[in-house]
């Protein structure tokens, strides 16, 4: 359990955001409280259990997490952070862009779970971090280990420490953590820590002002691992080429599907919505020119039914263009946190005006004002000019109503094939294919991955 100069800093909140099962909250620079498990310590089943127990009690989150944190500290479980050398392995990740990516205050490596206290660095995401961590060393611990499969549960906890005072409480808990389990006497006797290197703290209990900075520690000192030359910086000694993951969460077969593609589609786009990933309507959206060179950009679905799948831009855009000149175009759906893809192929034409005008109206005034400001895809001599186009509008349109502008509207995709993608072991995926029929109605076919 090492600890690096502490502090605590208010900052620009993201806010809430889920990543499948555990709400998690990502503040910038923010110190976290971070828990990430081994795949076999915790059964689900129990969670579950003790997810319907801790209903509406007063602080149902707190409680669910004191019984986890409890439950963690007996050592139920698979225990292959107990092995040095893959306690190792998890160690050089920790520490390894300590002072880049984030400012490591205080961690522990316990033998079913990992305890750290970090801030994150401007334009560095707690979930990115504790990715980047998990990815990293799942791979070199299996292989320590002879075995494959998952290595961490696909989630983790995190906690944002509120002031001082939190992050003093939080910081002890870590250091006190093998302690409480029984596993040494007294915090410095473990094993699987390192440096413990503490500087000044901030004073007061919600002090706002900016954390203090320490020499980092050498790498002698952190014991992290120096990339050799020819190896990209993508992570801790890591080739681009080892960054996967194995996707084990459902399969998909045929007589579970639905026999048309857009109800299939329906139900999943319901499961995306109920595990609260952000902007699951997020579409990448492929399109060609006539002699075939192609672009792709992201939008948002905003409607879907048997016709087709909807999306809004500018029509004099560079994807507005090339749908005229070429109307064939692709839409991918990419749903990680649920190992899903949809893949959808066909021929793009313009909503009615109708469609087009109903849901302009619904959109805020200021994106409305928006649509006339930016001519897509032109280039612009700086964002000042853009500004003063929106400050030129907004004065013309006050109290008014915003028209749409008749260079903007909506598509519709009409499918040719829909593929429904669900990731499996090994790289074994399920892919099933629904392609349309000449007279009508829909086939259905599974193609090898």
């Amino acid at each position: 359990m090492g600890s690096r100069g502490s502090g605590w800093r208010g900052g620009d909140l993201r806010g809430w955001h889920h990543r499948g099962y555990l709400p998690h909250f990502d503040g910038g620079e923010i110190a976290q409280f971070i828990t990430f498990r081994l795949a076999g310590s915790f059964p689900r089943e129990l969670l579950e259990v003790w997810r319907g127990e801790v209903r509406n009690l007063p602080d149902e989150a707190a409680e669910l997490r004191r019984r986890i944190e409890a439950y963690l500290d007996e050592g139920y479980g698979e225990t292959w952070l107990s092995d040095p050398r893959v306690a190792k392995v998890v160690e050089d990740a920790l520490t390894y862009f300590d002072g880049e990516r984030y400012r490591l205050h205080a961690w522990v490596i316990m033998p079913n779970h990992v305890h750290a206290l970090i801030t994150p660095q401007p334009g560095n995401s707690v979930s990115d971090i504790v990715h980047s961590w998990k990815s990293f060393t799942a791979k070199k611990a299996n292989r320590l280990l002879g075995r494959s499969g998952p290595f961490w549960q696909e989630d983790y906890f995190d906690r944002y420490i509120r002031d001082q005072r939190h992050f003093d409480a939080t910081l002890k808990y870590i250091q006190q953590n093998p302690v409480k389990a029984g596993l040494c006497h007294q915090p410095q006797d473990y094993s699987f820590q390192g440096p413990s290197i503490q500087g000044p703290t901030v004073q007061g209990s919600s002090t706002q002002g900016p954390l203090i900075q320490e020499p980092r520690a050498s790498s002698s000192q952190t014991h992290a691992p120096q990339p050799p030359d020819s190896q990209p910086a993508s992570g801790p000694g890591l080739d681009v080429a080892d960054l996967r993951e194995e996707y084990t969460r459902a399969g998909l077969k045929e007589s579970e599907a639905h026999p048309g593609p857009v109800e299939q589609f329906g139900k999943w786009f319901d499961e995306a919505l109920a595990a609260n990933l952000h902007e699951p309507n997020a579409i990448t959206l492929a399109t060609a020119t006539s002699d075939g060179r192609p672009s792709a950009r992201v939008v948002l679905l905003k409607g879907f039914d048997e016709r087709g799948f909807v999306f809004y831009t500018n029509y004099e855009g560079r994807k507005g263009r090339e749908l005229e000149e070429n109307p064939y175009c692709a839409l991918v759906f990419y749903w990680g946190e649920l190992e899903r893809q949809v893949r959808v192929e066909g021929r793009a034409s313009r909503v009615s005006a109708e469609e087009s005008d109903a849901y302009y109206r619904s959109r805020p005034w200021g994106s409305r004002l928006g649509a006339w400001a930016s001519e897509q895809s032109r280039p612009v001599g700086d964002r000042a000019t853009l500004e003063e186009r929106l400050r030129e509008l907004e004065a013309g349109y006050e109290g008014r109503e915003v028209p749409r502008p008749p260079f903007w509207g909506g598509y519709r995709v009409e499918p040719e094939t829909v593929e429904f993608w669900q990731g499996r072991e090994n790289r074994l995926h399920d892919r099933l294919l629904y392609r349309r029929k000449s007279g009508g109605g829909w086939s259905m076919e599974r193609l090898q991955p």
